[in-house]
Order: C-alpha cells, then structure tokens, then sequence
C-alpha cells in the first residue's frame, strides 16, 4: 500500500528530476556551444593560414609570367595577390589574438612573407627598368627559396598547433555530447519509471475504488431492498394485527352508542377510532400497498395517485393503460418507489400546483415519467448529481440506484418551468425475474455476500 506522503514524495521527485535535467541539459548545451565554436575557430584559423601561403604562391605565379611576358594584366594580378595576402594575414593576427604562443608565430610569418614579398617586388622593379640579369634572376631566386621554405615552416608550425587544438575540442565535444546523452536518457528512464509507478498506483486506486463503488452500490440496493421487505412486513402487522384491533374497538364503541345513544363522550371516540383506523390503513397501504403485490404496478399507481392528489391537493394528470402487461415484482416494486418517491419531492420542494405521470409499456421497454411545473432543480445540484450523484437528498440517489440495479437509466432534466424524472427499463427475462425474487426473499443470505 502507498502512503498518504507517497503522492507529494513522487511529484517532489519528478519535479527535482525535472529542474536537474533542465539546468544540466542547459549547462551541457552552453559548454557545447563553446567547444563548437572553438571547433569552428581552429578550422578558420587552419583555412587563413592556408590562404595565406595560397596567396603568397599566387603572387610568385604572377611575378613569373610578368618576367616572361611583361603584360601590365599580370602585374595587376601580381599587385591584387600581394593586397590579398594582407587581408588574410591581418584576418590571421585577429583569429589567433587570443593565442600568445600563436601571435608569435604569426608575427614570424608575416616578416617571412614580407620578404618573401619584397623579393618578388624587387624582381618585377628591375624587369621594369631593364636591370634583371641572369644574375640578378640566381639571386633573387635563392633568395625566394630560403624565404617559401621559411613561410612553409611556420606555417606547418602554426597549423601543427591548431591542428592539436582542434583535436582536443573536437575530444571534448564528443566527450559532452556523450554526457548530455547519459543525463537525457537517465532522466527519460526515470521519467518512464515515475511514469509506470503513477499508473500501478492509478489502476490500484481505480481498482480499489471500482471494488467500493460496487460495494456501495450492491449495500445500497440491499439496505433498500430489506428496507422493502420490513415496510411489507410492518405493513402487514399494522393491517393484521393494530388494523384488526382498532376494528375491534370500533365495533365495541358502536355497541357503546347504541346501548347509550346520548353519551357524546362516546361519540368523539368513536370519531377518534374511526380516524385511527383509516390512518392506519393508509400509512399500511403507503408502506406496501396489496395492490401492487395482487393486481401490479398500474393498479396500484392509480391508487396511490388518487390518494395523493386527496392529501396534497396537487392536480395529478395521468396516463396509464388500464390492462397492461404484469412485470416482474421487484421491476414493479422499482417503479412504484420511483413514482412514491418523485410525488413525493414535488410536494415538499416544487411548489407546483399540478403534476402529469405518463405509464408506457412496449415490446421491450418500459417507461416511467413523471413531471412537474415548478421551480426547478439548481442547475448546479443538478449538474452535480448528474456528474457524481452528489449534493442531492437520498431520495435521488435511492431512486437512480434502484433503477440501475434494474439494468435501467434514471434521467432528470429540470428547469426554471419545471422538473421531468424519466426511468426507463428493458423488459427483463424469466431468469433475471426468479434471481429478483430470489434477492428479496433471502436478503441476509445477500447481506453475507457483500
């Protein structure tokens, strides 16, 4: 069993794994983030250098041709190399600011390439005033040698750095990656394990819950049902035994008068005994009415709508076959504590002047409805009972109990013009007839069972 803490402890921990996750994913995203564009850094710096001598061997081609041909276009070209070359160092010196070791090395680079540079320059100069000898050409290419293998040198080294560089953020982000990876799938295992816990605990309460509702309901139609049975027997006792003593006593008072007709000490309690015994009878037949048990619900509906409208002063409209079909006696039963206890509510809560009770069997229904032209039911009460049966008397709740333990639907619709009850059956067969039978006449060997 869960404890009464176990609901907070869970939705703590959920909410922890949640912040948890959250801020780490968070943290995880940021750092990797940062390596990425470090990542991106060292391959820029990788392509600068490489644009770098890129540039500078363009411009030793242009020089060439130039020597060759002496075309002012090459010299253009030459001219927009060597302004090329200076872009991508300054873009070098901007790249590595962050780098002491690599400012170094680019600060070797760009001196190297500025020779480089000035020996290609000092070539071109000489062709243009007619000065470069076969001499001059030896020298000046050695002297471009020593300064390509000096600029290739330190570019190898700066890009042996960055290449480590590199290989150490491209580590680490795989490194993060992996542990983002670890905490998303950690937290989504215990996301599924709070997950299935929640629902153990669901199907348990629902479970649980199911096994009491039916419980309740099972008590609820047992307790009406004995209920039933004692207001039969208390019914009978009434008739049978005060009924037939009152009768007595009646009869005795009578002699009484006759014997001394100017006595009025014996008249009033002859009024008296009168009143007592129809009282009696009546609250008999409310309690169980004969009729319903010797002639069947349509019967004994009449009657007990006769006497009602008497009492209360209610016009009742009514619309009930006078022959139709005998139904199973707790089926008819059902329908006249529907009809008793829906009267009844009308006059004690509706303060409608009249009433219409429509009766209608058919082939394979029976239906029962009974309306009234009074106030009404809050919307909210109703709304209430609808949903969970709440926030209504017991008459209600008894009603849509009984009806449901018939296998029938209890519908109440009602209004600032009025409130319609409709109870609605299947016909039941023989065998759900004798089981009802069988419930009402052993109603502690049910008990035993709940």
């Amino acid at each position: 069993m869960f404890s009464a803490k176990t609901p907070r402890r869970i939705f703590l921990l959920a909410l922890s794994l949640l912040v948890l996750s959250a801020l780490s994913a968070s943290w995880l995203m940021y750092r990797l983030y940062y390596v990425e564009n470090q990542v991106r850094h060292a391959y820029d710096v990788l392509l600068t250098i490489d644009a770098v001598t890129s540039s500078l061997a363009k411009a030793g081609r242009y020089r060439m041709v130039y020597l060759e041909n002496e075309k002012a276009a090459f010299l253009d070209e030459f001219e927009a190399a060597q302004a090329e070359e200076h872009t991508q160092l300054e873009k070098l010196h901007a790249l590595i600011s962050d780098n002491t070791n690599q400012i170094a090395a680019c600060a070797r680079l760009e001196a190297s390439a500025e020779a480089r540079l000035a020996v290609l320059q000092s070539s071109i100069e000489a062709k243009k005033i007619g000065k470069f000898t076969p001499q001059e050409q030896a020298s000046s290419t050695t002297e471009l040698v020593k300064a390509s293998f000096e600029t290739a040198s330190i570019a190898d080294e700066m890009k042996d750095v960055e290449e480590q560089l590199l290989e150490r953020r491209a580590t680490s982000t795989s490194k993060l990656f992996l542990t983002m990876l670890v905490i998303l799938l950690l937290a989504f295992s215990l996301s599924i394990w709070l997950l299935f816990t929640y629902y153990k605990r669901l199907k348990r309460e629902l479970r649980e819950r199911s096994n009491a509702e039916s419980n309740a309901q099972r008590l609820s139609v047992l307790v009406m049902t004995m209920q039933d049975e004692e207001r039969r027997k208390f019914s009978r006792e009434l008739h049978d035994s005060l009924g037939q003593n009152l009768t007595a006593a009646k009869i005795l008072v009578d002699q009484l008068i006759r014997k001394l007709p100017g006595e009025k000490g014996l008249q009033e309690l002859q009024t008296i005994v009168s009143e007592t015994l129809t009282e009696t009878r009546t609250i008999s037949h409310l309690l169980h009415p004969p009729l319903l048990d010797e002639m069947g619900f349509a019967t004994a509906a009449r009657w007990f709508i006769e006497g009602y409208a008497k009492r209360t002063g209610i016009q009742v409209t009514v619309d009930i076959p006078e022959e139709p079909q005998r139904l199973p006696r707790v089926l008819e039963l059902t329908l006249f504590r529907v009809l008793q206890e829906t009267l009844t509510n009308i006059h004690r809560h509706s303060q409608s002047k009249r009433a219409e009770v429509t009766y209608k069997v058919t082939n394979n229904d029976v239906t029962l409805c009974v309306c009234d032209f009074g106030v009404g039911i809050a919307a909210e009460k109703l709304a209430a009972f609808n949903t969970d049966g709440s926030r209504v008397g017991i008459g209600l709740a008894g009603m849509r109990e009984r009806v449901r333990e018939q296998g029938g639907s209890l519908d109440v619709k009602s209004g600032p013009n009025g409130t319609t009850i409709v109870a609605n059956f299947n016909i039941a067969n023989e065998a759900q007839d004798e089981n009802s039978e069988g419930l009402l006449k052993s109603p502690s060997q049910s008990l035993e069972s709940v």
